[in-house]
């Protein structure tokens, strides 16, 4: 179901600017009762570290253009990193809107890339983006993708040598900084931590995925591609072919190993390569 959201709940652990929210509409728009918002949907991954949330945002961003809103872009240093991150979600929205025809007819999407692995997490999520749109008439929908948890040694197996054969090619979790040791700590207190209970409630839709062998980014690529192709017709009205996935999965591949190779050869002549799978 589409999250309804209490305003008086607003929590404080969030925060998000209640005197100048982020406005959708012109000086010329304001004037018009008519001022329409389209659907907006968020996309939500549900998941920890090494599952292949990024791997799936960056091919989506390839299939159809949508923006991800990582986290790790967040400084370290930024006095309100959580607040910072939802005003981020709802300037990629704004400026959307502001490039489309304003007619109501194409939605708005973002990829609201972090591990989202917690209810309250997720709750202050929706919670926040809610509060800000309230004062529009748009439809907002979000959608998870949630990654198995089920059996934690195998989801290990897999995504342990994922994290540690990236190495320093992460915005936050770096191996020469880290040491294995402390990443894998790390990676194991995401997954004891994790929570799939009130999904129901929050989303109007999961996506099932599943983390059973090295290539399964492109495994659940072809089904999240597949569902939203059947749930959301407006949002993907055609389903990319075989070909078409297999491009975009390659090309984010081969984008990370360049990255990666870049950052190996102690290049400094692009900034910021690093990015987080």
């Amino acid at each position: 179901m589409a999250s309804s959201v209490d305003l008086l709940q607003l929590s404080d652990d969030f925060p998000i600017d209640p005197i100048n929210p982020i406005s959708f509409s012109s000086p010329t728009d304001e004037l018009s009762p008519s001022l329409e918002i389209p659907k907006i949907y968020v996309v939500v991954p549900v998941a920890t570290i090494g599952c292949g949330k990024t791997t799936i945002g960056k091919a989506l961003n390839r299939l159809y253009g949508w923006p991800i809103i990582q986290n790790d872009d967040i400084p370290l240093d930024a006095s309100d990193r959580k607040g910072l991150y939802i005003q981020t979600i709802l300037r990629s929205l704004k400026s959307q809107y502001e490039c489309s025809t304003r007619d109501g007819t194409s939605p708005l999407v973002v990829y609201a890339e972090r591990n989202n692995h917690l209810p309250r997490e997720r709750d202050q999520l929706i919670f926040d983006i809610n509060s800000q749109l309230a004062r529009y008439s748009a439809s907002v929908k979000y959608i998870c993708l949630l990654f198995d948890h089920s059996d934690v040694n195998r989801l290990n197996a897999i995504t342990a040598p994922r994290v540690l054969g990236r190495g320093d090619n992460h915005k936050t979790v770096q191996k020469s900084v880290m040491g294995e040791s402390a990443i894998l700590d790390m990676m194991q207190g995401f997954q004891a931590r994790f929570e799939s209970r009130g999904l129901d409630g929050q989303f109007d839709s999961i996506i099932n995925l599943f983390v059973r062998h090295p290539n399964s980014s492109r495994t659940n690529l072809d089904i999240v591609t597949r569902e939203l192709s059947v749930k959301y017709p407006d949002l993907v009205p055609n389903r990319p072919t075989d070909l078409e996935l297999d491009s975009a999965f390659e090309g984010t591949i081969l984008e990370f190993e360049k990255a990666k190779q870049v950052l190996e050869q102690g290049y400094d002549n692009i900034s910021n390569p690093a990015v987080s799978i």
